[in-house]
């Protein structure tokens, strides 16, 4: 490339998708799902609804907006973001998610319960979002705690989080569970793990347990 030629980012605007089920319960907490990397919102929704007692929660999973071709199957499948331009990414998705969870609330009778869960790639958004709105809770499955976040966001709020691994997930190993769990200890936030017999997925086992960790948001 010519010596000559600078490069710039402009900020633009787009359009991204999310999908909502409602609780018949009255005021209900809100439970916000993350989908991993060349999957969907409607995948993470499916994986929400076979929550133990999900039908105490809102629903809301949010698709990532770089939409693709999955090479296997010719399906249209999302990734949240790639190392290209990671600030301004970050800084997209998380005001993104804030604008549709700022939706809900305004749209339906809602609880100020928010918990934020995540698979794989989608691990990184729950976190980010939970420390930066303030979050209740985090389930965190097959993914790491992204090197920015450092503390909790300024209005001191401590979430706690259900961490879970499968024991022969090479994606996401012992090592950076461990190093996850080192750093939020030293942040003071309240840690439950839980380890599975598998790899790199979703477990009926781990919807349970995820349906176990929100039992105690519920009145």
């Amino acid at each position: 490339m010519s010596s000559n030629v600078s490069q710039h980012v402009i900020q633009a605007s787009t359009h991204g998708r999310y999908l909502f089920r409602p609780s018949s319960k009255k005021n209900p907490p809100l439970l916000v799902g993350f989908h991993g990397y060349a999957e969907t919102a409607v995948l993470q929704m499916e994986r929400l609804q076979q929550i133990p007692s999900s039908d105490k929660w809102a629903l809301c999973t949010i698709e990532a907006l770089h939409q693709f071709y999955r090479r296997k199957d010719n399906q249209v499948v999302s990734s949240w973001m790639t190392r290209f331009l990671r600030d301004q990414a970050i800084q997209n998705n998380v005001s993104y998610v804030n604008s549709v969870v700022d939706r809900l609330h305004d749209e339906n009778e809602l609880s100020d319960t928010v918990v934020y869960l995540g698979f794989s790639q989608g691990v990184a958004m729950a976190y980010r979002t939970a420390f930066s709105a303030g979050g209740t809770g985090v389930i965190s499955l097959a993914g790491t705690l992204p090197p920015e976040i450092v503390s909790p966001n300024s209005g001191g709020v401590l979430p706690t989080v259900l961490l879970g691994r499968g024991l022969e997930d090479q994606l996401y190993t012992e090592e950076n569970l461990l190093s996850d769990l080192e750093r939020l200890n030293q942040m003071g936030i309240v840690v439950e793990t839980c380890s599975l017999e598998c790899s790199h997925e979703w477990t009926i086992f781990f919807g349970r347990r995820c349906g176990d960790f929100l039992e105690k948001f519920v009145d």
